[in-house]
């Protein structure tokens, strides 16, 4: 993982994954069936390295924020991995040691929610800041010097490329947005604590 997080933009091959583990690249089928098998187990490990510090004390609502930050900041530091493990998290034993937290924060913990609208409030929390995460990291690609960045612009004609600079800026925004993603839920599940009384 330290190599992922030290160089997001290291490609998620057998090979690279073999040489950081100091092995032959067909030693890692010995432990991995296919290569989405070591990928899930790599997904999984990040998602168990969420580090939520939630202070107990503080209102349920402050809760909810850090736990969003912590999960958005671990899916922005493994970018590479981030769409792997949206797409598959709710399997990973990683991700149910994650929303743990969460479930406590938005339940007799914390909001008092049960039933369905804890399973609403925890799958928009949830999905709020993972796909928010990925957004950004979608926004960051496209940008100048992003990886898909210049492919694209060969594709479009140039009459109708635009201001590029609206490219930058859109990245920008994507990183202010997530800001606005956090108050927004926040209000939302308040919404559902007043439809639950």
């Amino acid at each position: 993982l330290d190599a992922l997080r030290d160089d997001p933009q290291i490609p998620l091959t057998i090979a690279r994954f073999a040489e950081a583990a100091g092995a032959a690249p067909m030693a890692i089928y010995r432990h991995f069936s296919d290569r989405d098998d070591l990928l899930f187990a790599v997904g999984n490990e990040i998602l168990l390295q969420i580090t939520i510090d939630m202070d107990g004390d503080s209102p349920w609502q402050r809760r909810v924020e850090q736990w969003m930050r912590a999960v958005y900041a671990q899916f922005m530091a493994f970018p590479q991995c981030a769409y792997l493990m949206a797409y598959r998290m709710t399997f990973q034993p990683g991700w149910v040691q994650a929303v743990g937290p969460l479930i406590e924060t938005l339940g007799k913990k914390g909001a008092a929610l049960e039933g369905q609208f804890l399973g609403d409030a925890v799958h928009w929390v949830s999905s709020s800041a993972v796909y928010n995460a990925c957004g950004t990291i979608a926004v960051n690609d496209a940008r100048p010097g992003g990886e898909y960045f210049y492919d694209s612009l060969k594709q479009v004609a140039p009459s109708i490329r635009g201001d590029w600079r609206l490219v930058d800026e859109a990245g920008i925004a994507a990183q202010r947005s997530f800001e606005i993603v956090v108050g927004m839920t926040i209000v939302g599940v308040e919404e559902l604590v007043r439809q639950q009384a």
